[in-house]
């Protein structure tokens, strides 16, 4: 159902009557001046906040598009994750031999994991904020790439630091955070092998993809990020098919098969930076077109 926004605009005037009255005889000024306010409301509208009648469709249009673009390859990029997180939780309530026992280690698991991702997200927002910025302050793309690279290494040299810290914590302190999250003798069993084995490496690779995306939505490149979440999802989303398909769940740990996925997910999406950085993305120094197109100035395009 569609719906309007009218916005109402109260326009005010006031005015001033004097109305002089004399009194009757003699030579004193018994003049009074009395003042009343009228006022008048005046209603106006428009069926877009801020926009008269001009309201002029094709430029509104040319510029929501890039809003647009980027929104709906964010919301791609967010949807593939999701679902690929939906379906290792599915995997391992249909696999599993303990479904109960191996849901809950998940669950602490992943809550560590989310704990650590939030913390890395500090860093790979600031990466938004400072490559954009570096992008725009320049005179010239070539300035702008030179600029935004070198704020881009610097980040992803404290993202590399801040992962190693994490894995270091948790390696020398995984089974304490376990036992925080949960008092179940056989949760604890079955988590605390997987803190050490794949949670804790896995965060050096991870804190250089979240640093990536924030690299990556800094330099507007939300298209590439998307594809690149896509392909990993459905990488990783494979290989809980096949062990599905190849195995039987008596087998093998369906917990340390989801976390082997999600492992692969995040190293298929480290690959995928690596080649947008290095090979042909929008900050490689070998690229000739440079900044997005947002970000060429006067001098670049000849005018």
């Amino acid at each position: 159902m569609a719906s309007y926004t009218i916005r109402y605009k109260v326009m005010i005037t006031s005015y001033e009557e004097n109305n002089n009255r004399s009194g009757g005889g003699g030579g004193g000024d018994d003049d009074e001046i009395g003042v009343s306010s009228l006022k008048r409301k005046r209603k106006e509208w428009s069926w877009w906040p801020g926009v008269g009648d001009d309201l002029n469709l094709g430029d509104t249009y040319r510029e929501l598009t890039p809003f647009v673009k980027a929104s709906g390859a964010t919301i791609l990029r967010t949807l593939s994750l999701q679902l690929f997180l939906a379906s290792t939780t599915a995997f391992l309530g249909h696999s599993s031999v303990v479904p109960e026992v191996d849901l809950a280690a998940h669950q602490v698991l992943k809550q560590l994991y989310i704990v650590l991702s939030f913390a890395m997200d500090a860093i790979a927002i600031a990466a938004q904020q400072m490559v954009a910025s570096s992008l725009s302050d320049k005179a010239t793309t070539s300035q702008a790439e030179a600029e935004a690279r070198v704020t881009a290494d610097r980040i992803l040299l404290w993202g590399a630091c801040a992962g190693c810290l994490f894995a270091l914590a948790l390696l020398f302190e995984g089974d304490a955070a376990v036992r925080l999250l949960t008092s179940s003798p056989d949760v604890r069993e079955a988590a605390t092998p997987l803190v050490g084995r794949v949670l804790a490496p896995l965060q050096v690779v991870s804190s250089l993809v979240f640093v990536g995306d924030g690299i990556l939505q800094g330099s507007q490149d939300f298209k590439y990020e998307a594809v690149a979440m896509i392909a990993a999802s459905l990488f990783a989303g494979g290989s809980l098919l096949l062990a599905d398909q190849g195995m039987k769940p008596e087998d093998y740990s369906a917990l340390n098969v989801i976390w082997a996925s999600i492992a692969l997910l995040q190293f298929f999406r480290l690959g995928a930076f690596v080649n947008r950085y290095f090979v042909n993305g929008p900050l490689c120094d070998n690229s000739e077109e440079g900044a997005p197109a947002s970000y060429v100035s006067k001098e670049d395009d000849g005018t």
